[in-house]
């Protein structure tokens, strides 16, 4: 044990220690020793007599106040440890040397320090003893008129507030205002609910008249200090009012005569002393507790907006002035509008007509949004608000067109065209020089727009389509860049609402048939990129439309495959030609062949950004796959591949001897921009294996883009994720006999195969390669129709079983066997599938078998567990009939090794495993023998594994899962309650804290 500091034995002592603890020179462990022994002194018996001696001292310097405050704060803690020991007596006593101390030191200036905790500790005592100090804001008055304690007789004898009040030094007053401020904020954090507090509360609410007068007194004071005087009236009003709305009952008491101060509160906003303050009250009532102001409050303050000082304030922020005073009245007026909206929308009167005009201009301030600008983001969210009032009320109503609702909208339309004006792009230098955060706001800027947009097009569709394609056209007609932009960017947002309606196709022909197409053909040097791409992003977003109208597609996919070439535009430009290919890929399987010369030469481009290559990959296979002649599919699906495949067979050359590496070449050209983009600043060159790793990948996910492209559409696809154990159709059966005599596919399907292992083979320690090539698998697996990258089940399983346990990220492939054996249950044959799991599942066992423990490779261990948990619902014979029948045996006790370990995500997977095990429903009689013969010699076990885990062996995150395989033990199997009960009185239970009475308890729980 730490040897402890001896207390001080006399005052001078003391004093010396709190000199020390307050002297800034003192060291840190000098302060933690001095602090370790004055807190003992302060809780000693001793301490209510130290804490009196203190202060009753003298204040004649700062070092003294210090003394004080150190005895003030000792009589908080005694109060808060031991107010229980005080008898009545003892407590009044206190009292009363409390109102002496603070009446003293209330006047001297030397005394700040102390005089605040020394109302602290009253506000403190009154927590702990309401009944005796019942008046105590008057009697606090009282003391301070006086200059000396009072009694409860003196104060019920006691002029009003007001009258007691009006001779009193405006820093007595100021000790006052502090002490109902501090009186509130503390009782306030106190539980209500609880009786020990309740009457706390009570008692606080019959001090509320009194806190009136002299927050009132404060607020109109003419002191030679009336401004800090009013500051701090001002300051407790706010807390007393965020009181009053938590108080539950009995809030009247305290609500009617706070009330009566907001008009004197509102004239402060135009003392310039006053003004933070005051705004500050108003804006946080209006905001957080806006039904404590009346129909009069509220008139007061559109008066201050009808001002002439209203007007000022206001032009001041509409031209840039975004200073803390213009932007706050802005908050007000936005505040006031929240609060209103309702009342605001639907009055007719002249002031909620200048208001709302007033709010709207608020969307026109100088400048860009967030950068500059700083009241558009809080103006558009008032916006949103009224909007969406205004739905909720148009049809809540039996006439959704009462007489406000055209005003409503007419106002609405308003406000839509300052947001477009407002965002619209600065020049490219200029939004260049903002802070990184100022662009990104100004972008959430633009969203938050687009989402505002939506909201408005319920109410008002056809008139916001016809706005935006006339501010096109006429933007357009001007040359006006940024509006086009922002015009486009608008009608982008609402493509969600429009796209697929056909009553608005007359509007969309007149946006694409205009000049657009035209104008974007001008290039970079004429156009903005910005503009370029959100006009692409904006065809993208109305493929559904060219669907409709295939007249237009020619002219929107030339643009886009030239904007391709464009290193700026490539990304976009490439994710509309990805969309709009797989919208309207049926009408555009005549072009297939020209699509294919479009990327022979995007293909031969060593610019060309890689991702925009696998997008338009993945569009071409989307055409390919809606051609109806399977001949020529498979034809143009090779001619796709050729591209692929030559450059996989450039790397696979090139992994074996790098000295033919030609940086020159296409592909090498985007691997070593690639590379260069992920280099970090002070990097080395990259390395020849890093870029041939980064070459490798382009063409490997272009495959997987032609994999994902060639998915047929979505009604066709095998749910991987679903419980249905359906097998395939005779349709089904008979597309797979097709593919099986198309010896064309199956060399394909070979040599793809083939090439795919080889990459592995290469590049063995890339988990990015692993990454993509268990993607194109998996985008295979979901297929019912043959095709070059439907892999026949046999060539799958072929492919796993290569892999052993040494592979590099076995665990990913593993997790991609999962996903095939899910899809197995719609194989068209039955004989194939459980041929394939009857390879795959003891491959499973070997690769668990090879690990030394669970833990070396917890990865494995997770997807092992998950692949044979879904084997067992989807074809529970594959697994429980494995042979030899030992491998079975030892999965079952390696899931309940997992459950004993620590690795979180393995023993969910183990947990999962076993709830499946324990509510299999099985027909076959041998099935259902050989899970009771499983369950006799394995129930005990895990029911021993389960109670040590809930016992203490498992994290709390763990609990939920694990308690799914005990539910399931208990409802399933009559021996539970033995198994249960043995495990729960073993000697193994984690914890010698739980009583036997305690588990019995808790068995009983579960069994019931």
């Amino acid at each position: 044990m730490e040897h402890q500091a001896s207390l001080p034995t006399s005052i001078d002592e003391v004093e010396s220690l709190i000199f020390s603890l307050y002297n800034p020179g003192t060291p840190h462990s000098t302060i933690a020793t001095i602090q370790e022994t004055l807190q003992r002194l302060q809780k000693s018996p001793e301490g209510w007599m130290l804490a009196q001696t203190l202060l009753d001292r003298q204040v004649t310097t700062a070092a003294a106040d210090q003394v004080k405050f150190f005895g003030a704060l000792t009589i908080i803690i005694k109060l808060n440890t031991e107010s229980s020991s005080l008898s009545d007596d003892d407590a009044t006593e206190l009292l009363q040397n409390l109102l002496r101390w603070l009446a003293s030191s209330a006047g001297d200036v030397a005394a700040g320090l102390s005089t605040q905790k020394l109302w602290q500790a009253l506000a403190t005592f009154f927590i702990h003893f309401p009944m005796l100090w019942p008046n105590c804001v008057k009697s606090l008055l009282v003391c301070l008129r006086t200059g000396h304690s009072v009694t409860q007789e003196d104060v019920e004898r006691a002029p009003s507030v007001t009258e007691i009040v009006a001779g009193l030094d405006w820093r007595l007053l100021r000790v006052a205002l502090g002490f109902i401020n501090t009186l509130v904020t503390d009782v306030g954090k106190t539980d209500m609910r609880i009786p020990k507090f309740s009457l706390v509360h009570n008692r606080l609410l019959y001090n509320a008249s009194d806190v009136s007068e002299l927050i009132h007194v404060g607020l109109t004071s003419t002191a030679q200090d009336y401004a800090a005087l009013r500051r701090e009236s001002i300051q407790s009003l706010q807390s007393w009012i965020l009181y009053a709305q938590r108080v539950p009952a009995g809030g009247d008491v305290l609500v009617g005569p706070l009330r009566n101060l907001v008009n004197p509160t509102i004239a402060c906003l135009q003392d310039e002393e006053l003004y933070e303050v005051s705004i500050e009250l108003l804006i946080d009532i209006l905001s957080n507790y806006s039904n404590f102001f009346t129909a009069e409050h509220y008139a007061a303050i559109a008066r201050v907006f009808e001002s002439s000082w209203g007007a000022e304030s206001l032009q001041q922020l509409l031209n840039g002035d975004f200073d803390f005073e213009p932007l706050q009245y802005g908050l007000l007026l936005l505040a006031f509008g929240d609060a209103r909206v309702e009342t605001l929308m639907q009055s007719s009167d002249d002031r909620s007509r200048k208001i709302l005009a007033s709010l709207s201009t608020l969307l026109t301030a100088k400048g860009h949004p967030v950068a500059e600008d700083f009241i558009f983001v809080p103006a558009l969210e008032f916006w949103a608000t009224y909007i969406e009032t205004m739905l909720d009320t148009m049809y809540s109503s039996e006439n959704k067109y009462e007489p406000w609702v055209e005003s409503a909208l007419a106002l609405v339309k308003e406000v839509v065209g300052h947001c477009w004006e407002k965002i619209q792009y600065p020049p490219v230098k200029e939004f260049m020089s903002w802070d990184s955060s100022d662009r990104a706001g100004f972008i959430d800027a633009r969203k938050d727009v687009g989402d505002l947009l939506q909201t408005v097009f319920t109410a008002a569709g056809r008139d916001l389509m016809a706005i935006f394609t006339d501010l096109l056209l006429r933007s357009i007609s001007d040359k006006a860049w940024a509006q086009i932009e922002a015009t486009a960017f608008c009608l982008a947002s609402l493509s969600d609402c429009v796209s697929d309606n056909e009553s608005y196709d007359d509007i969309l022909d007149s946006i694409f048939s205009s000049s657009l197409f035209g104008l974007l053909a001008l290039g970079e040097e004429q156009l903005p990129v910005r503009l370029r791409q959100t006009a692409l992003s904006l065809i993208e977003r109305y493929s559904e439309y060219f669907e409709r109208k295939p007249n237009h597609l020619p002219a929107a996919l030339n643009l886009l495959f030239e904007a391709v070439a464009t290193p700026t535009l490539a990304l976009q430009a490439s994710k509309s030609i990805a969309t709009l290919c797989s919208s309207c890929r049926s009408l555009l399987t005549s072009e297939a062949n020209a699509f294919l010369h479009q990327y022979q030469l995007l293909h031969d481009n060593p610019q060309l950004d890689s991702l925009a290559e696998e997008r338009v990959v993945n569009a071409i296979a989307a055409i390919i796959q809606a051609t109806p002649d399977k001949h020529t599919r498979l034809q143009l699906s090779e001619q796709l591949l050729s591209y692929i495949v030559r450059d996989v067979e450039l790397c696979l050359r090139l992994s074996t001897d790098a000295n033919g590496l030609d940086s020159n070449t296409p592909l090498m050209g985007k691997a070593i921009k690639q590379c260069q983009q992920q280099l970090q600043e002070g990097q080395p060159a990259p390395s020849v294996s890093e870029v041939l790793l980064q070459a490798v990948l382009i063409p490997l996910r272009c495959l997987f883009g032609m994999a994902r492209g060639l998915q047929s559409a979505t009604e066709h696809h095998v749910d991987l994720d679903s419980d249905d154990n359906g097998n395939g159709t005779s349709a089904a059966k008979k597309t797979l006999a097709a593919a099986e005599n198309n010896p064309q596919l199956q060399a394909l399907q070979s040599h793809i195969m083939a090439m795919i292992l080889s990459v592995q083979a290469a590049f063995p320690r890339s988990n990015e390669v692993i990454d993509v090539i268990c993607s194109i698998f998996k985008a295979g697996f979901s297929e019912t129709e043959p095709g070059p990258l439907v892999f026949p089940a046999e060539m799958v399983t072929e492919m796993f079983v290569h892999q052993n346990s040494q592979t590099p990220y076995i665990g990913s492939i593993v997790n991609t066997a999962h996903s095939f054996a899910s899809s197995l249950a719609k194989h068209p044959s039955k004989e194939g599938a459980n041929k394939s799991l009857g390879v795959l599942v003891p491959w499973i066992f070997g690769l668990l078998q090879a690990l030394p423990e669970p833990d070396a490779d917890t990865e494995l261990t997770q997807r092992g567990i998950e692949f044979i948990d879904r084997v067992m619902q989807k074809n529970a014979a594959a697994l429980l009939q494995v042979e030899p029948s030992s491998q079975l045996e030892f999965f079952f006790m390696f899931t309940l090794k997992v459950l004993d370990g620590r690795e979180p995500l393995p023993k969910g997977a183990s947990a999962d495993f076993w709830t499946t095990f324990l509510t299999l429903r099985l027909d076959d009689a041998s099935l259902k023998a050989i899970v009771s013969n499983a369950m006799e010699h394995l129930g005990p076990l895990l029911a021993q594994s389960l109670i040590n885990n809930i016992g203490g062996n498992a994290s709390r995150s763990e609990l939920d899962k694990l308690g799914e395989p005990l539910k399931k033990m208990v409802v399933q199997h009559v021996r539970a309650n033995t198994w249960l009960e043995h495990a729960l009185m073993s000697p193994s239970f984690p914890s010698d804290k739980v009583t036997a009475s305690d588990r019995a308890f808790f068995l009983k729980k579960i069994i019931r």
